[in-house]
């Protein structure tokens, strides 16, 4: 199915306008972010697979602490996990039983997948670690190779310094308020970093 550009709460104007700068870094970064975003729909059966867990999540937190399913490819849980508005603490077996399997999770705070969900992932080799918010917004990182964990802490913080150069730039022009920056600047940041690793893939769906 083709991709679809996600719009909500004018951010499809708010990119546009960005676009229309004239800046070919801003134009650069916001085709990236695009790329990486799709609609309702876009790989319809993968995105059901977590529904009961979404739903189940914010039902047993109403979103306002994280909790954590790790699922294995049948949708049997292995075990879940609750934690602060702002994290989970994973003992050591927690850890070791993740290997090979789905962990999805919710931010209250509507943000994407942060670093350290991502060296999660990677350290454990997880097969796809999920955030979402209670907007119905996924953030999916599908890890189809393992990585050497300098290579990306380097390229994290390559993106992250690219991320927020543009973003600073784009609320100084009154193009994205703070509030609207800092919603959108991890999602920069994930689709630089995503873009320049090999054997991962981001996105963003509304589902």
């Amino acid at each position: 199915m083709k991709k679809v550009y996600l719009a909500d709460s004018g951010r499809e104007k708010r990119y546009n306008k960005a676009i229309a700068s004239g800046d070919a870094k801003i134009q650069e970064i916001i085709a990236l972010s695009k790329k990486h975003i799709f609609s309702k729909g876009y790989k319809t059966d993968e995105y059901k697979f977590y529904e009961p867990f979404k739903s189940k999540i914010l039902r047993d937190t109403q979103n306002y602490k994280e909790k954590a399913i790790i699922v294995d490819d049948n949708g049997t849980i292995i075990f879940e996990k609750s934690g602060t508005p702002m994290a989970i603490q994973f003992s050591q077996l927690e850890l070791s039983r993740m290997k090979g399997h789905k962990l999805i999770h919710n931010h209250p705070s509507g943000a994407t997948l942060s670093f350290q969900d991502v060296m999660l992932a990677m350290e454990y080799e997880l097969k796809e670690i999920v955030a979402v918010s209670g907007k119905g917004i996924y953030y999916r990182l599908i890890i189809k190779s393992k990585k050497k964990v300098n290579e990306l802490v380097l390229q994290y913080n390559t993106a992250k310094k690219e991320a927020s150069a543009i973003m600073y730039k784009l609320v100084s022009d009154g193009i994205f308020t703070k509030k609207q920056a800092d919603l959108e600047y991890q999602h920069f940041i994930m689709s630089v970093f995503a873009n320049s690793i090999k054997g991962i893939s981001y996105e963003q769906t509304k589902y």
